[in-house]
C-alpha cells in the first residue's frame, strides 16, 4: 500500500464534518477472527513488545514483535481457559480468564506461563454451580494474581486471588447492587487493592463508576461512587504523587437524539476523596456520530491518558464503525482526538492501545469487512496520533495449499500481480524458520511446491511474500 493511496483516502475523508483530523493506517498483521474474540493483549516484557491471542484450530499464542511490527517468534500453548487478559510480571505471563467446568458451572481461572511458553500452573475458583465471567487479571507483588469480573446468581463484583502455584488465597463477591461488575484492579505499594467498574442495579447507594478499596485479604475497606451515578470505571492508574486515576465513561443526560456517552476521568486520593474530574465530548458537535463504545485507555509518558473507543459514523461519504482516539494531559485537559479510517473505509473496532517507545502508540484493531471474516490489524501511530509508516507493512496475500493435511509435498498457488521474486518460508508452531526458498515468477497464476518429508507429523505454517504482499497458512502433516 503506497503513500499516494493513503494520502488520497486521507484527503477524501478529511472533508467529513468535524473529522478534519482523520488518519489512515495499513493492514499490518492479519489473523483469523478468533485472534481477538478470545481476548488479545498487547504488553511489554522488559523491552520486548508482545502480542497474546488465540488462533482457531491451533490454540493460544505469544508472539514477540520487533520495532517494525514484524513477528520475531511465536509460541503456542494451551492454558485451558478463555483468556480475558494477560500481564507480565516477575518472569512469567499471568493469564486471567473464564473456565467452563460443566453446563452449570463457569468460574474465574488463571494460568501462569513461563518464558518458554509452558503453563506452570493453572487453577480455577472452586465454586460449583456458579456462572461467572472474567474481565481481566492483575499480578500482585507477592507473585500472585487477582482475576476479576462479574459473578452470579445476580451480576455482582467478583474477585479471586491465586498464589504463584495456582492455590486459591481468597474468593470474594461484592453485591454493590443487583447489577455490578469489576473492570480493573490496581495494587497499591502496601498490598491494598483498588477496584473499579460499574454499579447500575436498583436498591443501591453506589451507582455508576465506583472505586472499591480492599485489604490484602480481600476484605472491603470502603466504596465510593463517581460520575454522577451514570458512568462506568474501566481503568485504574497510579499517579506520580501516589494518587488514583479512574478512567471511564459517563452519560450526558442533556443530549437527546444521538450518542450521549462521553469520556470521564477522575483523580482521587487514597481515601477515595475526589481531587478533580474531567469530561470530554468533542465528538458531540458532529451530527454524523451516532454511537460510542469505550474499548481501552493507557497512561502516556507525559502523565496523560489516551482513550481508545469505537464510534458509529453516518454520513453521505462514510457509514459504519471506526476506532477513535482522544488524548489528555496529566491534568485531564483535552489535547487532541482522531478518527481512524482503514483503507477503503473498512469498518473496524478498537481493542487495545499501548504507548510505545519515543511516544508512539501501538493499536490493536478488529477489522470487520463487509461480507468477509473479521481480522486483526496492528497499527503504529506517532506521538500526535498521526500515521507512522512502517516499511515492513504488507497487504495480505491470498493463496491455496493442496493437499492439506498432507503426507509429503504440498502445492501452493497464488496470483502474482507483477513479475518478480516470491519467497516461501516454512515455520514450526514456535515460529522457528525451517526452510526458505525463492524463485522468479511471471505475472499471473503462480505455483510452487514445498516438502514436509523431512519433518515429523504435526502443525506447521507456510508463508509467501511476493509483490509487497504477505500471506500465511496453517499446514497439517499426518
Amino acid at each position: 500500500m503506497n503513500k499516494q493511496f493513503l494520502l488520497l483516502i486521507f484527503c477524501l475523508l478529511g472533508s467529513l464534518p468535524g473529522f478534519s483530523q482523520n488518519i489512515v493506517v495499513p493492514e499490518i498483521l492479519r489473523w483469523d477472527s478468533s485472534a481477538y474474540e478470545n481476548g488479545s493483549s498487547l504488553l511489554y516484557r522488559d523491552t520486548s513488545l508482545l502480542l497474546i491471542g488465540a488462533e482457531r484450530g491451533v490454540g493460544s499464542f505469544i508472539a514477540q514483535l520487533d520495532d517494525s511490527l514484524k513477528i520475531i517468534s511465536k509460541q503456542y500453548f494451551n492454558p485451558n481457559l478463555g483468556i480475558a487478559a494477560a500481564k507480565y510480571a516477575l518472569g512469567s505471563y499471568y493469564l486471567g480468564g473464564t473456565r467452563s467446568v460443566n453446563a452449570n458451572t463457569r468460574t474465574l481461572a488463571m494460568s501462569r506461563v513461563n518464558l518458554a511458553g509452558f503453563s506452570e500452573s493453572t487453577a480455577r475458583a472452586n465454586l460449583e454451580g456458579s456462572f461467572d465471567y472474567a474481565v481481566g487479571a492483575t499480578p500482585t507483588n507477592d507473585s500472585g494474581v487477582v482475576v476479576f469480573g462479574m459473578g452470579s446468581p445476580i451480576r455482582v463484583t467478583n474477585l479471586c486471588k491465586f498464589d504463584r502455584s495456582g492455590s486459591i488465597l481468597w474468593n470474594k463477591k461484592f453485591a454493590l447492587s443487583s447489577d455490578s461488575y469489576a473492570n480493573d484492579v490496581l495494587e497499591s505499594p502496601n498490598g491494598d487493592l483498588y477496584v473499579t467498574g460499574s454499579s447500575v442495579g436498583d436498591q443501591t447507594t453506589i451507582r455508576g463508576a465506583f472505586l472499591l478499596k480492599l485489604n490484602n485479604q480481600g476484605d472491603s475497606l470502603w466504596t465510593k461512587g463517581f460520575s454522577n451515578g451514570s458512568g462506568t470505571g474501566y481503568r485504574l492508574f497510579q499517579t506520580n504523587d501516589h494518587q488514583i486515576l479512574i478512567i471511564g465513561s459517563t452519560r450526558d443526560t442533556s443530549i437527546t437524539n444521538k450518542v450521549n456517552i462521553i469520556f470521564y476521568l477522575a483523580k482521587v486520593d487514597t481515601l477515595g476523596e475526589l481531587v478533580w474530574e474531567q469530561e470530554h465530548n468533542w465528538f458531540q458537535a458532529d451530527s454524523v456520530v451516532n454511537m460510542l463504545t469505550f474499548n481501552d485507555a493507557a497512561r502516556t509518558s507525559d502523565g496523560g491518558v489516551v482513550f481508545l473507543a469505537t464510534v458509529g459514523i453516518l454520513s453521505s461519504k462514510l457509514q459504519g464503525e471506526y476506532p477513535y482516539l482522544l488524548k489528555t494531559d496529566a491534568q485531564g485537559q483535552y489535547q487532541w482526538h482522531k478518527v481512524i479510517i482503514l483503507p477503503s473505509g473498512t469498518n473496524a473496532r478498537g481493542r487495545k492501545v499501548l504507548p510505545l517507545k519515543n511516544g508512539t502508540y501501538g493499536l490493536l484493531l478488529a477489522a470487520r469487512p463487509a461480507g468477509a471474516d473479521p481480522y486483526t490489524v496492528y497499527a503504529l501511530l506517532g506521538p500526535d496520533g498521526t500515521f507512522t509508516e512502517v516499511d515492513a507493512a504488507r497487504e495480505a496475500l491470498a493463496f491455496t495449499a493442496s493437499p492439506n493435511p498432507a503426507t509429503d509435498r504440498v502445492e501452493l498457488s497464488w496470483t502474482q500481480v507483477t513479475s518478480g521474486e516470491a519467497e516461501i518460508r516454512l515455520l514450526d508452531v514456535q515460529g522457528r524458520l525451517l526452510t526458505r526458498s525463492s524463485a522468479m515468477h511471471a505475472a499471473g497464476s503462480a505455483r510452487s511446491e514445498i516438502s514436509l518429508s523431512a519433518f515429523p507429523d504435526g502443525i506447521y505454517f507456510v508463508e509467501i511474500i511476493s509483490g509487497g504482499k504477505q500471506g500465511s497458512m496453517k499446514l497439517v502433516k499426518r
